[in-house]
């Protein structure tokens, strides 16, 4: 039985024109992640974990060749022309995009990267050296 993970690895590799793209997004979340797990979600999507903390999330939506990627960040952080070159819109759990072109990868990669430091602007080291949770 194949892992979450191989899963959507297998997803990735089935899209025509964006395979290598989401690849690319996949590897990258669980790099930042350090310690990044895949998760399968209940509506089929899959979802980048770290320790509880979703924080990428990836799901292929009928019709037309996409990659829909939900990110926990906040938009307004959005710098520059990334905002225009890969829209971003409210959506449940997280803001979600649609990738439609490689030439998206950049402006998808940022937003990973955004998540990542919302998700580390919300720990700190105790006293005895363990990450917690602020909020």
């Amino acid at each position: 039985m194949d892992t979450p993970q191989q899963e959507l690895e297998r997803a990735f590799l089935n899209l025509r024109d964006l395979k290598h793209i989401g690849m690319a997004l996949m590897q990258y979340a669980i790099a930042v992640s350090a310690d990044g797990s895949v998760m399968k979600t209940e509506a089929g999507g899959f979802r980048v974990v770290r320790h509880t903390f979703g924080f990428v999330e990836f799901s292929f939506p009928e019709g037309p060749e996409k990659i829909r990627m939900h990110v926990n960040f906040d938009p307004s952080q959005i710098e520059g022309l990334d905002g225009r070159f890969l829209p971003v819109r409210d959506s449940c759990p997280y803001p979600v995009c649609d990738i439609v072109r490689p030439n998206q990868l950049a402006s998808a990669a940022r937003y990973i990267e955004a998540a990542e430091r919302k998700y580390l602007g919300t720990r700190f080291t105790n006293s005895s050296g363990f990450d917690q949770t602020v909020n």
